[in-house]
C-alpha cells in the first residue's frame, strides 16, 4: 500500500483487504507502536526521517550514514521492516547521487545483520 502522511488509522481495513506491506510509512505516525500491535503482519517500509541537517546539500557522509544506521536499529528489530529513504532532486545532481550512494552502501553493510 503506497499512502504518505499519518495512515496509521487505516491500517485496521489495509489488512482486512489483504495489504501486508506499507510504503512510505513516514515518521509522523507512531512506527513502533504499529509494529508493536501488528507484529509481521504488516511490513513497515520507510521511517527514515528527512531533517533539515540531512537535507542541506553539504550534509557529511558521517551524519547521512548515522540517520540510516538509527532508522534500522530503531525499525528493523524483530523483522517486518524494509528500509526506504532517499534523498530527491534535480536529475543528475551529484551532491542528491552522492547522498543517494553512501544510502545505499550503509543499508546494503549495517542493514545485512538484520536482513540476512
Amino acid at each position: 500500500m503506497h499512502c504518505c502522511g499519518r495512515c496509521e488509522d487505516f491500517i485496521d481495513d489495509w489488512l482486512d483487504f489483504g495489504v501486508n506491506a506499507w510504503q512510505p510509512a513516514q515518521v509522523s505516525n507512531d512506527l513502533l507502536a504499529i509494529k508493536a500491535k501488528y507484529g509481521r503482519r504488516l511490513a513497515i517500509c520507510g521511517g527514515f526521517e528527512m531533517t533539515p541537517e540531512l537535507a542541506d546539500d553539504d550534509c557529511p557522509k558521517e551524519v547521512v550514514v548515522e540517520a540510516v544506521k538509527k532508522t534500522i536499529d530503531r525499525l528493523a528489530p524483530g523483522g517486518g521492516y524494509c528500509f526506504y529513504g532517499n534523498f530527491l532532486g534535480t536529475p543528475g545532481n551529484q551532491k542528491v547521487l552522492t547522498k543517494n550512494a553512501w544510502v545505499r552502501e550503509t543499508v546494503r553493510e549495517y542493514g545485512a545483520n538484520y536482513y540476512d
